[in-house]
């Protein structure tokens, strides 16, 4: 954890990790101390480079037969435990060989699912303070009330599905972010590329960091418009919810982010449609919509490296499946 934490590493090795992968560190390690502790294990004298197969396949059992736990979850935990195990390896037993690696990975479904259009209707008018109150478990015995209600929700969610941004980019969008073309028109919106830039290790500096850009069309502008473009575009404010400053030890506009997601899914929920959709699916349904219309083409707007990646994570092809069902013809009419 402290070289994770960046403790006596070279300046050129020093990478910027996120709270979350601090968190899903953490919950591994707690994890792989409680499997080996329920099968007889004391963790105070078990050596390090006494774990092996064997014990692999208990705590591979445990998890699985006995927590139970999804296989996403079983596929991080073992590519976790191995990268700990390899570091320690490297830095104390150069002898000692990794029984994590090999071991297979669950199989995975990937989840691609977009919004449709009259469901993303529905979705806005659900939108009000009265749907907007709920109460959350906080513990076993405590529940707080909460409203997840906002002004600017609902442009938010307009913001998303327009955009195809990630909520952390959502948040942080500025007027200043606008370029134009030569003739004046608003041609792209402007953000750091949050996640490129952490993958980088240049989350916490200035310089080098690559930025990302939406394509201004005619639905943004016209969203833009509605939220104050003539009277905010020389301004520096942040388009959604300006009255939040960022503070520099809670980070207020992340906590803007996770707000809009869970409220998505607070008033998604509401339409009792029987589906799981969230606010990274608006992502998707952006990305589908510009594959249906531009084929490869479409990486110029979703900003992938490469169109494998595009294709594989974010085309819903059972959306492309029923627009082909109505509009598609091997030969035209004609």
């Amino acid at each position: 954890m402290g070289y994770l934490h960046n403790e006596n590493v070279p300046s050129h090795r020093v990478k910027i990790r996120s709270d979350n992968l601090f968190r899903a560190v953490d919950y591994h390690f707690r994890t792989y101390k409680e499997a080996l502790e329920k099968n007889g294990y004391d963790c105070n004298i078990l050596r390090f480079d006494k774990i092996g197969d064997h014990e692999i396949g208990l705590v591979h059992a445990y998890i699985t037969e006995v927590r139970k736990l999804k296989n996403k979850t079983i596929n991080n935990f073992m590519s976790q435990m191995s990268t700990f195990t390899s570091h320690v390896k490297k830095q104390f037993y150069p002898n000692y060989t990794n029984p994590f690696l090999g071991v297979p990975r669950k199989p995975l479904t990937k989840r691609i699912v977009s919004i449709d259009e009259d469901e993303f209707v529905e979705l806005l008018k659900v939108v009000t303070p009265e749907n907007g109150a709920t109460r959350i478990r906080r513990t076993k015995e405590k529940t707080q009330a909460i409203n997840f209600y906002r002004p600017w929700m609902k442009q938010a969610f307009l913001l998303g599905i327009f955009t195809g941004g990630r909520q952390e980019e959502i948040v942080e969008l500025r007027w200043s972010g606008i370029t134009y073309n030569k003739d004046g028109t608003p041609f792209k919106l402007n953000v750091e590329h949050f996640k490129t830039n952490r993958q980088k290790g240049l989350y916490d500096k200035d310089e080098g960091k690559e930025i990302k850009d939406f394509v201004i069309t005619e639905e943004l502008m016209e969203l833009l418009v509605s939220l104050g473009y003539e009277e905010n575009k020389n301004s520096n404010e942040y388009i959604i919810a300006p009255e939040k400053v960022p503070a520099k030890i809670n980070g207020t506009r992340k906590s803007l982010g996770a707000l809009i997601s869970r409220a998505f899914s607070h008033y998604y929920g509401l339409l009792k449609t029987n589906k799981s959709v969230y606010f990274s699916d608006l992502r998707k349904t952006y990305i589908t919509a510009a594959i249906m219309q531009y084929g490869l083409g479409a990486n110029a707007l979703s900003k992938h490296k490469t169109v494998q990646i595009m294709d594989i994570h974010y085309h819903d092809k059972e959306k492309t499946k029923k627009h082909a069902q109505k509009h598609f013809r091997v030969f035209s009419k004609e």
